[in-house]
């Protein structure tokens, strides 16, 4: 490369060689500057070695320039990388891929056979396919910890590299008789519909499609970034929790559009061809959201073989889910009658109503208002008075017979899709079964039983980040105690079986048995599908009523004994302090917290509140031990 006519570079260095040799010059011929002249006519003078190392010196520099010319060029040529072109220098990136596994043959994991038999198909025919599979295994492999659900128990706790692997052979086995023949939606538990009919009528996927296999191994790689998992493969945080999409779709999901963001992230994602890349990236970007699929002008899809590619992978992950949790599609359709948005915007409404929940403190009101207590962080709520309510806030009539559980079924699926469902017991999971439980409530000091909820439905306490349920987060615990028996799925269209119930309900609650799938009533025996104490139109039964007041003035009573004897404890601990201080000095500006340091009307006000309260625990015992009394000469008699 020639230097340029205007660099200064060669004066500069001629310069400061002129300094030097002038400077140099002048120390060792410093009294006889004429002298250099007469030295360089003297043999002693070798001006072949001085040539030489002036050529040397121009050579080394030359050299120096060059290199810097060319590596300046090189970082500004126009570069391409993951698809993206850059004319000046290279692509500027703020990302990379996944890490891998370093070493494949110590950390790889086996492949299923079905898919060792397709990767030695693929890799002499489809090796960039084969590639790409291998990429998305090799990172499943690094993150081997992290489960498929974020749902304890979801996926039959399964690892996520494991139901991937699943899904991709699922797909394979249904490629040859998959027909495509559109694009539906069919979200959880929602009946399933046409959206988009097919752009070219004629158009069949391939089995061969080496895509298949691929799509089916990369669905849920977006998982990736959306689970943050601890050591131990427990998820502590989830980013799809904020998510929302369609009502249409499955909501709160994102991980199937952050899928073709990761795989763009691989190379040999790039090797495939252009129709292929672009087939891939919509599949998966959609399956979770097919609503959303792209469209032309006439409405119909922009690819029917990415259309095609999507439902055979949500046909793949279906089945693979029902494989792992054994929910029949029977039981995915059990509330389509019912849309899952009313149900739950009528759920909140009527859980946060004042008095829904622990009741007002009014024995009277609470008979017909109460229908649920919270304990320890769960909240116990009677299914009937549910049901019945959420009926009536959706202008539903109050069913009876065998299809009255379709809404006890939405109702549990709503907080089951929310995580708020008590579905595990002493690290038991029922899931992906929606229990319902039998509850006794006892007495907190006592331990006399007051009543029992049977069936109940059990949620969890919501947390502050639902908004929307703040009421129920941060009410205080009821006083009685609550304590679950068992758990019961007859109200489920298709139960489990009788066998798994029992080995469930022993393993959560140390009894060999526990509620059937039969429905019980309040006398233990099984019921033919007909509520206990439930008329045909769905009204309580005055006897229903009597419980209710019976309950809600247990309730009551229970209520004002802890608040007395909170009063009580107050006052002796006030006592107590009054006579440790007493005759002691006390602080300037401080009055003292014993009783003897109150005026003398607000020590009447506490001695008659005190009277008050010893009296009406007196009087509590006295009715007990007269009860007792009658109890025992009416067993004698």
């Amino acid at each position: 490369m020639a230097l340029g006519a205007n660099n200064k570079l060669p004066f500069r260095i001629a310069r400061v060689t002129l300094f030097w040799w002038v400077l140099l010059t002048i120390v060792e011929f410093g009294d006889n500057p004429l002298g250099v002249l007469s030295y360089l006519a003297t043999e002693e003078f070798d001006w072949r070695t001085s040539l030489l190392v002036i050529l040397a010196s121009s050579a080394t520099v030359a050299a120096v320039i060059f290199v810097q010319r060319e590596l300046a060029r090189s970082r500004i040529q126009p570069t391409a990388l993951l698809g993206i072109e850059c004319s000046i220098g290279e692509v500027p990136t703020s990302f990379n891929a996944l890490p891998r596994i370093r070493d494949p043959r110590k950390e790889r994991l086996a492949l299923p056979p079905a898919l060792d038999v397709w990767m030695a198909q693929a890799k002499a025919t489809w090796p960039a396919h084969h590639n790409l599979l291998l990429a998305v295994w090799d990172t499943y492999c690094a993150h081997k910890h992290y489960p498929a659900s974020h749902r304890r128990g979801g996926h039959a706790s399964r690892r996520l590299h494991e139901h991937c692997a699943a899904v991709a052979v699922k797909a394979l086995e249904l490629a040859p008789g998959f027909e495509y023949s559109g694009v539906y939606v069919k979200a959880r538990r929602r009946k399933t519909f046409k959206v988009l009919d097919k752009k070219d009528p004629a158009y069949k996927l391939l089995p061969q499609d080496p895509l298949i296999a691929v799509i089916g191994m990369a669905h849920d790689i977006g998982k990736l970034l959306v689970y943050r998992v601890s050591a131990k493969g427990d998820i502590v945080a989830n980013a799809e929790e904020a998510g929302n999409t369609s009502h249409d779709d499955d909501k709160g999901v994102v991980h199937d559009v952050l899928a073709p963001r990761l795989l763009s992230r691989m190379p040999e994602y790039w090797e495939l061809p252009d129709h292929d890349r672009e087939a891939l990236s919509v599949a998966l970007a959609h399956y979770h959201h097919p609503s959303d699929f792209p469209i032309d002008k006439y409405g119909l899809p922009v690819d029917d073989r990415a259309a095609a590619l999507m439902g055979i992978l949500v046909a793949a992950d279906r089945a693979v889910g029902t494989e792992e949790t054994g929910v029949s599609a029977s039981q995915d359709q059990e509330v389509d009658d019912y849309d899952a948005d009313q149900v739950w915007e009528a759920l909140v409404s009527i859980l946060c109503e004042p008095g829904r929940i622990n009741g007002t403190g009014d024995p009277e009101k609470d008979a017909s208002v109460r229908i649920g207590q919270k304990h320890e962080g769960k909240i116990f709520i009677r299914e009937h008075d549910l049901r019945n309510l959420v009926l009536k806030k959706l202008g539903e009539t109050i069913s009876s017979g065998p299809d009255r559980y379709k809404i006890t079924c939405a109702i549990l699926a709503a907080l089951y899709d929310r995580g708020l469902l008590y579905a595990e017991h002493r690290s038991v999971s029922f899931s992906p079964h929606l229990p319902m439980y039998s509850v006794g409530l006892y007495h907190g000091k006592t331990t006399k039983h007051i009543t029992d909820f049977a069936p109940a439905i059990v949620m969890h306490s919501p947390p502050p980040t639902m908004a929307e349920l703040g009421r129920l987060t941060y009410l205080a615990d009821h006083v009685a105690t609550a304590v679950i028996k068992a758990a019961s799925f007859y109200h489920l269209p298709v139960p489990p079986s009788e066998f798994w119930i029992q080995e469930k309900n022993a393993a959560a609650f140390g009894a060999p048995t526990g509620l059937s799938a039969d429905c019980p009533t309040e006398n233990g025996a099984p019921d033919q599908l007909t509520p206990p104490h439930e008329s045909e139109s769905g009204n309580a039964r005055p006897t229903d009523r009597d419980a209710q007041r019976a309950l809600a003035d247990a309730m009551a009573d229970l209520e004002e004994e802890a608040e007395e004897e909170a009063l009580l404890q107050f006052v002796a601990e006030e006592v107590a302090s009054g006579k440790s201080k007493k005759g002691g000095p006390s602080k300037p500006g401080r009055r003292p917290l014993g009783l003897a340091a109150l005026d003398p009307t607000a020590s009447a006000d506490m001695s008659r509140v005190v009277m008050q309260a010893l009296e009406a625990q007196q009087h509590r015992k006295k009715a007990a031990v007269e009860a007792g009394q009658r109890s025992t000469t009416q067993e004698a008699e």
